[in-house]
């Protein structure tokens, strides 16, 4: 029997039997062994002639001639159609295999969620085997309960972490198909954030959530999100720092620890994602500042961090402003100019409170001079005048004292 070979991805075999057929090179067959000898399988090919399979090529897959007997049927292709002895040489072909393979794909494309035992941990990741093939799982793909938080990234505290899971199940999905390295990749992530999206649906933006702060790192902090009987729904939100307090934090360590209960309002959902914000509870100063001041005031503020872009200053305490690097002309004069913690006068030269900021001057001796009246400065310049004219009349005089003394 000839099967045509397939000309679509999946290999579809078009059986063709019952007809004399001139099969071509690459063609797929089905055969029966008549003949096993130390170097060779004779095949029977139905309606064409004899094929042989050298001990050579199922050396290279695996294969051996022990492994087959008189009557055993074959799929092959056909590599030549003729060889010098007249037959044609055929190469073994793993229909099972290929099948195989391709449901591995099928699965990958439907999203399928697969259940196994992980058998082994290295430091990338989790080795699980799925229908005899050994698969990965990267410590990426892991879930958020399962992700080995190390503080620091220790490696090998990390494989330690990793190594727990060997022998258990896990539910993952296939997200990577390498028929030719014989690999499977896994995530067990995408089946948590499918979970998570259905939980997350209940929520919207706006929404007042009471929760416990899981982690606490340098850009926020992760709510575990509790319902009303203070039980956990199976989501986190994030607070980014800049959503902690209206004032500047550096540290969210310095605000929050692990453990807090606290309440946020719900700022964003995107990807299954809850972004959160503590200091929309809180009252927001900038409404108090905008009532308070206007450009051009002058007003007292202490330094507190320098930055690329200028140095912070904490208003009474209240909001910060930027005193922007320009005013000083150099990182290291306004260094020297202002010196962090110390409580200096400042001119607000922009004021925008609806977008929460402040751009600040610095009164010195300088500034305060520029800052006369064109009046003041017509006086000063009319005194000077006069005393320069004064002073010139008086030499003169003096000139005319020593001409006659010495007449």
């Amino acid at each position: 029997m000839i099967l045509k070979k397939a000309t679509n991805q999946k290999q579809k075999i078009n059986y063709i039997s019952n007809n004399i057929f001139l099969p071509s090179k690459g063609d797929i067959i089905k055969g029966t062994v008549v003949k096993v000898d130390k170097y060779s399988l004779f095949i029977d090919i139905p309606g064409f002639k004899t094929g042989v399979i050298w001990a050579g090529h199922l050396k290279e897959i695996g294969k051996n001639i022990k492994d087959y007997k008189v009557g055993d049927e074959i799929t092959a292709v056909i590599h030549e159609l003729d060889n010098e002895e007249g037959y044609a040489e055929l190469y073994i072909k793993d229909i099972e295999k290929e099948s195989k393979w391709a449901n591995f794909k099928d699965l990958m494309e439907r999203k399928e969620i697969i259940e196994e035992k992980v058998i082994g941990a290295n430091r990338g990741g989790l080795i699980i085997e799925y229908k005899d093939i050994k698969g990965f799982l990267p410590v990426s793909q892991l879930s958020r309960e399962n992700y080995p938080y190390i503080e620091g990234g220790d490696k090998e505290k990390i494989l330690e972490e990793l190594k727990k899971f060997i022998g258990q199940k896990i539910k993952v999905r296939i997200i990577s198909v390498d028929e030719a390295a014989q690999k499977l990749f896994f995530s067990e992530r995408e089946v948590e954030n499918e979970e998570l999206k259905k939980i997350v649906e209940k929520y919207k933006v706006g929404d007042i959530v009471e929760g416990i702060v899981s982690n606490v790192v340098d850009f926020g902090v992760f709510i575990q999100i509790l319902d009303a009987n203070d039980v956990p729904v199976g989501i986190e939100g994030l607070i980014h720092k800049s959503e902690l307090d209206w004032q500047l934090v550096e540290d969210p360590r310095e605000i929050v620890k692990v453990g807090d209960k606290i309440k946020a309002e719900i700022i964003s959902i995107e990807d299954g994602k809850i972004s959160l914000s503590w200091k929309k509870l809180k009252s927001n100063p900038w409404e108090e500042v905008a009532k308070k001041y206007k450009k051009g005031d002058i007003v007292k503020g202490i330094p507190f961090k320098y930055n690329p872009f200028g140095v912070f200053v904490r208003i009474e305490n209240l909001v910060q402003g930027l005193c922007h690097i320009s005013e000083f002309g150099s990182e290291k004069k306004m260094k020297e100019a202002i010196k962090l913690n110390e409580e200096r006068e400042f001119m607000i030269n922009l004021f925008d409170p609806e977008n929460y900021k402040i751009g600040l001057k610095l009164i010195n001796d300088k500034v305060k001079k520029s800052e006369k009246t064109s009046e003041e400065e017509i006086q000063e310049e009319k005194e000077e005048s006069t005393d320069k004219e004064t002073e010139k009349v008086k030499k003169e005089e003096g000139v005319k004292e020593n001409n006659n003394e010495r007449n």
